[in-house]
């Protein structure tokens, strides 16, 4: 298992089509190659790739920008529990699996905690 930096998992983002696509949710980094159609440069959630999105994924907040950060401070209990629910989604896919973990610098405790989504997208039925 490889220790990504950010700015080293920043690169494997679809930028470069020789890459894989790497994600992370709550510092876990997989390789969603396979899922290039959803991942992939210019694919609907190619905002996932390359960095560590664990709020989005439990806010669900697609439209914001503070939202995209693995800063959980202030997140609601179904929103931890919609994060775990992706984590899992994640872990236990048939075609997409873990190559390490990325290493976040520590959130300074000053640092203004994300705001409410102010638009979240429609949840998956």
């Amino acid at each position: 298992m490889q220790v990504f930096t950010p700015e080293q998992l920043s690169k494997f983002n679809g930028e470069v089509s020789t890459r894989p696509l790497y994600l992370a949710i709550d510092t876990e980094v997989y390789d969603v190659t396979a899922g290039a159609a959803f991942y992939g440069k210019g694919a609907g959630y190619n905002i996932f790739a390359g960095r560590d999105c664990a709020r989005a994924f439990a806010t669900n907040c697609l439209s914001q920008e503070d939202h995209f950060t693995h800063d959980l401070r202030g997140l609601s209990e179904d929103e931890l529990k919609a994060l775990h629910a992706w984590k899992s989604f994640f872990k236990n896919h048939q075609k997409y699996f873990k190559v390490g973990s990325v290493l976040h610098p520590s959130i300074k405790p000053e640092l203004e905690i994300p705001g409410p989504c102010l638009k979240a997208a429609p949840k998956p039925s």
